[in-house]
């Protein structure tokens, strides 16, 4: 009778907070009629500030008639400003911003036009250095010949004042210059065939005397591991390879970690003739690349993808990474979430929040921040509008995994919990990291209709028996609602 009594009230709880949804401090969504508006990197400079590009594409049907980016600036209480670095007579496109510690301090941009119309093969990369007010010291030019395949452009401020750069505008050439802080050309090294590849990361070696290429498919054989880490001497020369372990799909990113081990985080894709798994993963190797840990996240039978701009970011001894769940890069007619995990200095999960599940979310940028939190940028759009008007949407989080205080109400949801899939039939399943807890699903009269414990990470419960309909689920940790929401059972087919 007492538990009966609880789960009543448990019920009604359920019904408002369902109805009076979950407030999301600092968040923010960015639209604009009849464009697609597109966040590119973003990073956090000195003073506090987030800051990055945003791409707005103008179309005349699914032709783009106009593209200029801005560059957009959040503050500790998230409020916005932006500045616009449109080009006459051009399409332009910043993608990644790096902030420049070596006097006069400022930022590199770097990005490309298209002279004649978008994503022909008639590109020139462009490199804009600017002081914080974003007044221009100079700009330069690099015209390869090629149109990118893959956004694949990596900077280091190395130990003598220098920004070395390095980019590949297909698989089979790759390209790395040093300049001077002031753009003068210092050293320049094409890569080709073989040499080449595509560029994920771009790191000193632990002693600070080479640099490190962290690449896709160069130096590869077929039906070998497709990554590797090149050393560069010097002059620029390719001195030495190592091979990564058998796991990647293409999207990495690499950072050198304490103890002379490297830090890898991306997405691992394995096959065989029965099944494929895919999960986001992140790797603690020694100095030769082989494992000490793996830890791998999401399902292997959903479709995640990790952040393409920048799938992991690190903050003292944490790390942050994620992407998209169950997004299947938004082609399908399900929902999708921004996914984000924090581990721990020993890759220990800490927590695993999804953000949104409403309609379209495309995460493209995870960026640590100094206060130990988060901010996730991308993009989302309704699952019955074409996905290029999508508008940009940002959200910072502590580090707990929780919103910070501010003046916006989005009424956006955060979950510890996904349920999935949804609508589903004959099974469905819930991952979550938390200890200790239920899932109780009620039938829209309230009526208990499944209760059980979630002892691991996923649980599969069988709702073949259930009638099909619109049911309500809380997540429940000593008799307290942490997360509640709605799954549908479909008509059987």
């Amino acid at each position: 009778m007492v538990r009966k009594l609880i789960c009543v009230l448990l019920f009604i709880i359920l019904l408002v907070s369902f109805i009076q949804g979950q407030n999301i401090a600092f968040e923010y969504t960015l639209n604009y009629s009849e464009t697609g508006v597109t966040p590119r990197e973003f990073i956090q400079n000195q003073d506090g500030l987030l800051i990055g590009p945003v791409l707005y594409s103008e179309y005349e049907g699914d032709t783009i008639r106009k593209l200029f980016p801005r560059l957009f600036t959040f503050d500790e209480n998230g409020d916005t400003a932006s500045i616009s670095f449109q080009k006459l007579d051009t399409l332009f496109d910043i993608q990644s911003i790096t902030e420049i510690k070596i006097e006069p301090f400022g930022y590199l941009l770097w990005g490309k036009y298209y002279p004649t119309q978008a994503f022909s093969t008639d590109v020139i990369e462009v490199l804009i250095r600017t002081d914080y007010e974003y007044n221009t010291l100079w700009e330069k030019h690099f015209d390869f010949g090629y149109n990118y395949v893959a956004t694949c452009r990596e900077v280091l401020q190395t130990k003598y004042s220098e920004l070395l750069l390095a980019c590949n505008p297909d698989d089979f050439n790759m390209y790395m210059y040093k300049l001077s802080n002031d753009g003068d050309s210092l050293d320049f090294k094409h890569y080709g065939e073989d040499s080449a590849g595509s560029i994920q990361s771009l790191t000193y070696n632990f002693d600070s005397t080479a640099f490190l290429l962290h690449t896709n498919r160069s130096h590869w054989q077929p039906g070998v591991a497709l990554n590797r880490m090149i050393e560069i001497d010097s002059l620029l020369n390719q001195v030495d390879v190592l091979k990564y372990p058998d796991w990647y799909d293409m999207s990495f990113r690499t950072v050198l970690w304490e103890g002379n081990k490297f830090l890898s985080c991306g997405d691992e894709w394995t096959a065989n003739s029965n099944e494929v798994k895919r999960y986001f993963a992140a790797y603690l190797l020694n100095d030769s690349l082989e494992t000490l840990k793996t830890v791998q996240l999401t399902n292997p039978d959903t479709n995640s993808t990790s952040a393409w701009w920048r799938n992991m970011d690190t903050v003292g001894k944490f790390v942050y990474l994620g992407g998209s769940f169950d997004g299947d890069y938004h082609s399908s007619n399900d929902t999708s979430w921004y996914y984000v995990a924090m581990l721990n200095e020993d890759l220990d999960l800490v927590y695993e929040k999804y953000i949104g599940g409403d309609k379209h979310y495309w995460c493209e940028c995870i960026t640590a921040t100094d206060d130990g939190g988060v901010f996730l940028s991308g993009a989302c759009f309704d699952i019955d509008s074409t996905s290029q008007y999508h508008d940009a949407y940002f959200v910072k989080l502590d580090t707990i995994g929780l919103p910070l205080t501010s003046s916006w109400d989005f009424n956006r949801r955060i979950a510890d919990a996904t349920l999935y899939p949804n609508p589903g039939s004959y099974s469905l399943n819930v991952r979550t990291n938390l200890k200790g807890v239920w899932i109780w699903l009620y039938d829209i009269n309230g009526k208990l209709m499944l209760s059980r414990e979630l002892c691991n990470n996923i649980t599969r419960l069988n709702t073949s028996y259930l009638p099909a309909g619109t049911y309500i689920y809380s997540i429940v940790s000593k008799d307290q609602i942490v997360q509640s929401g709605k799954w549908i059972k479909k008509q059987k087919q």
